[in-house]
């Protein structure tokens, strides 16, 4: 799965005829822009718990700080990248459908695609995570839509990572 994340970034870069450099502080200004936006999501994570607690697998910190960022990875460019772009391809460019309604489309169904995928495995669905998770969807294809990959994906592993480290932090100063 890392290789095919590595080989669909590669050529999505080169497909898209992108510069071969990067500079520092481009690196830090997304750095600080998705810790920023990761904190909608986080706000959002806290108001749903006070109504139903969102349950995670028991495993030590440090794996789940390696699958926090594995998932915003992988979550994006799934849910978002090839999921928003599939869709803009079938919406906008074959059918002819107006940005202005595809792009709420867009968003949406891949919202709810990814709040259903969490269900996959041996979750039971329960509507308050699935609602949380589709506003979730929807603000990180929102930020997709208007920023870009990189951003989404930063925002969301930030997210994942300030989750699984704030109950360690906590436990470690009481």
């Amino acid at each position: 799965p890392c290789l095919a994340v590595v080989g669909i970034l590669l050529t999505w870069h080169i497909a898209r005829n992108d510069v071969w450099h990067f500079k520092f502080s481009t690196i830090l200004g997304m750095t600080i822009e998705s810790v920023v936006l990761a904190l909608p999501v986080l706000a959002l994570s806290y108001a749903v718990t006070r109504y139903v607690p969102l349950s995670a697998p028991i495993i030590d910190a440090r794996s789940m700080l390696v699958l926090s960022i594995g998932a915003g990875i992988y979550e994006e460019l799934v849910f978002r990248l090839a999921a928003i772009t599939g869709l803009n391809l079938i919406l906008i460019d074959a059918l002819g459908v107006k940005k202005l309604i595809a792009y709420p489309l867009m968003v949406g169904l891949s919202a709810v695609l990814f709040s259903g995928y969490h269900y996959l495995g041996a979750e039971a669905f329960h509507m308050q995570t699935f609602v949380f998770r589709t506003a979730a969807g929807l603000f990180f294809g929102a930020v997709f839509v208007l920023r870009g990959f990189g951003i989404t994906t930063g925002c969301h592993a930030f997210y994942d990572v300030i989750v699984v480290l704030l109950p360690v932090v906590t436990r470690a100063q009481a």
